[in-house]
């Protein structure tokens, strides 16, 4: 099995700044994936504050707006060869999901023992579903003002789940490299994990 490292520094800024133009960039490349292999990465986010139905008394972020590496340009970078950014990004809607999946999953390992025993017993659940792809209006891309999604769904035994949905938006890969173009990008709305946290003790249990 093939394997590499990246160490990411995550810069916080607004992703609509254009003077200056923060994008996220990869420093470095190596020659094959392998254990000695490890990229040096830079990824943007900017954290959104405010509240929903869901949390109206939140004191986390609303959403997490990142802009990171493709997974092509990331691979690529790695040493793995030329990749189909078609399977790496284009039509994959499971790389955000993943992201926000974790979040939750740091939350519950992290809440106390007693509490995770109640949410999951009688609390509304957080359930990741697949991305989609962000709207384009006639102003561009709407990626930055498509919220995170929320959506309470029934589930049966007059019980819902709340199924979080990201937005993705992919920038293609340049044949010119620099940091200074929005080349081989992936961008995602991400739940914080501190409204997971939120969630877990206290948003679950309002229905």
């Amino acid at each position: 099995m093939q394997s590499f490292h990246v160490h990411t520094s995550d810069a916080f800024h607004d992703v609509s700044d254009e003077h200056p133009f923060h994008l996220p960039h990869i420093w470095n490349t190596c020659s094959s994936p392998d254990s000695e292999c490890t990229l040096n990465v830079t990824s943007l986010t900017m954290l959104v504050s405010g509240s929903n139905e869901f949390f109206p008394n939140a004191t986390s972020a609303l959403e997490l707006r990142a802009k990171l590496k493709s997974r092509q340009t990331l691979w690529e970078a790695a040493g793995l060869g030329k990749q189909d950014p078609n399977k790496t990004d284009k039509k994959n809607y499971t790389i955000c999901r993943a992201i926000n999946q974790a979040a939750l999953d740091w939350a519950l390992e992290n809440a106390e023992s007693e509490v995770v025993e109640t949410y999951k017993k009688s609390g509304e659940q957080l359930v990741m579903v697949d991305d989609k792809e962000a709207t384009i209006g006639i102003t561009g891309p709407q990626w930055i003002k498509d919220e995170l999604v929320f959506n309470r769904v029934e589930i049966g035994n007059n019980k819902t789940q709340v199924e979080v949905q990201s937005w993705k938006f992919d920038v293609g890969k340049f044949p010119v490299t620099t940091k200074y173009l929005p080349s081989g990008m992936h961008y995602c709305k991400l739940l914080s994990p501190a409204r997971a946290m939120e969630w877990i003790y206290t948003d679950s249990h309002r229905v």
